[in-house]
């Protein structure tokens, strides 16, 4: 059988294709790499900000610490699976008849492998859609009705990963085949879908919030005082990261251009760097949180109350005003919102003025 070879040390039988993308996919193994490293020392400085956090804060600090090691390890295991089948298609199996690309095409699903890595990093997205999801919650202070569309975008992406998992992972199956690629393109369009969604919706929150702060604190809003609410940090807390290497990713792959291998490796490890900087913000104490969200609530309420009262005469500074302590810490407990308490004392502090307005008695008490 006649061979042929595209320069004279280059593998026989091989086209410039093939090595094509071969080179893509060797590329694309090595930034994942770079990526796994990157990970590696952000899950380190999470984890030690988290390690001296549990002292305040044990069963908070002691979930995180689960869930990043979780998540680093599993991008681990994908990051190894690669480097594993990388070894096995260039050294191994070099003289695969069609070479390593079509050693890759054929076998890749059929290898243990392979399939550990695959179901490693369907896990990771599910980890870390779950979490954004969380963090969704968190900024939007646990309003149900606005995670509708999302936990059912996160449910369809549960649901066709399982379906790609059981079929890349059956017998006689295919990586490239018809069946696989249909249920990892709504797979990955669905974590796509759902990453986009609350990305979108989080930094217009952030946003608003800080829209908010400016108008009430006017020349006073510093926005070195409020780290949540940087631009640097709306990325970050939308996992915009994950986003910038996965849509590439599923635009190249609907496409079938092995351009592709470049983002598959470093969109694995972005799955868990984008939910590893967002617990390292918090644990440092400069991540948006449910207290940050009050504060944020309760500093906008009460500038505007100060601002309303400083602008009435000055004749009402005599006047005294005896709000209930129920009243004004309403909500402190936690059993809802704390800027209640706030709207509640700056409801009472209006009425009281309009009566000081219609010349009633100086003194109010409200009970």
């Amino acid at each position: 059988m006649s061979s042929f070879r595209v320069s004279p040390y280059a593998p026989a039988n091989e086209t410039s294709y093939d090595l094509y993308v071969e080179r893509l996919n060797l590329y694309g193994y090595q930034l994942g790499a770079f990526g796994h490293g990157v990970a590696l020392v952000i899950a380190i400085v999470t984890m030690h900000a988290l390690w001296i956090l549990r002292d305040s804060q044990p069963k908070f600090a002691y979930i995180l610490l689960t869930y990043v090691f979780v998540i680093f390890s599993l991008g681990t295991i994908g990051n190894a699976g690669n480097l594993k089948w990388a070894e096995l298609a260039f050294v191994e199996n070099r003289e695969y008849p069609g070479g390593p690309n079509a050693y890759f095409i054929h076998q890749k699903s059929s290898l243990v492998v392979n399939q550990m890595c695959s179901s490693a990093y369907v896990v990771v997205t599910w980890m870390q859609d779950g979490f954004i999801l969380y963090r969704f919650l968190v900024v939007f202070n646990f309003v149900w009705y606005v995670s509708i569309v999302p936990v059912l975008v996160f449910l369809f992406t549960i649901i066709m990963s399982c379906l790609f998992l059981a079929e890349v992972n059956g017998a006689g199956s295919e990586w490239f085949s018809s069946v696989t690629t249909n249920f990892a393109l709504g797979y990955l369009a669905g974590s796509i879908a759902t990453t986009l969604l609350l990305t979108t919706l989080i930094v217009g929150k952030l946003l608003y919030f800080r829209l908010q702060l400016r108008r009430a604190l006017g020349p006073a809003f510093d926005i070195t005082t409020s780290p949540y609410l940087t631009i640097s940090a709306m990325l970050i807390e939308s996992a915009c990261l994950y986003s910038a290497f996965t849509l590439p990713y599923l635009i190249l792959f609907s496409r079938n251009d092995p351009f592709q291998n470049i983002f598959l490796p470093i969109a694995g490890q972005g799955q868990v760097i984008a939910p590893l900087l967002i617990i390292m913000r918090v644990a440092q104490g400069r991540g948006f949180t449910e207290n940050a969200l009050k504060q944020a609530h309760s500093t906008i309420v009460s500038r505007s109350m100060v601002l309303r009262v400083s602008a009435r005469p000055s004749s009402y500074e005599n006047h005294t005003v005896h709000v209930p302590m129920d009243v004004m810490n309403s909500g402190a407990d936690g059993t809802e919102p704390r800027t209640k308490g706030l709207q509640a004392t700056s409801k009472v502090v209006d009425e009281y003025c309009e009566l000081v307005k219609s010349g009633t008695d100086n003194s109010i008490n409200v009970v």
